[in-house]
């Protein structure tokens, strides 16, 4: 359950997200931003995670929590909600 639960929320989002908030003239460019912020996100922490882990143990999973914490809070005041809306009142949020 945690699992599936984690893929959805660490994989999904980048690549349905962008889709639904850029207008389609910037579509392709926003989601392609979207997926590089994955990655180069990815990226960092398979990096750091080792000697993270080599130096401050497991206290580095209530770092990983904390940081998660805060991206969730960030996500739920910044982020619009676009259920239920058409692309035209999608579009209307972010004039």
């Amino acid at each position: 359950m945690t699992s599936s639960a984690n893929l959805f929320a660490t994989v999904g989002a980048p690549f349905t997200y962008p889709n639904e908030i850029f207008i389609a003239q910037s579509r392709a460019k926003g989601s392609a931003f979207g997926m590089v912020g994955f990655g180069l996100g990815s990226f960092v922490c398979n990096m750091i995670s080792p000697y993270l882990f080599a130096s401050i143990g497991y206290n580095a999973l209530f770092m990983f929590g904390g940081l998660s914490f805060f991206v969730g809070v960030v996500c739920y005041f910044f982020m619009p909600e676009t259920a239920n809306k058409s692309l035209e009142d999608i579009d209307h949020l972010f004039d």
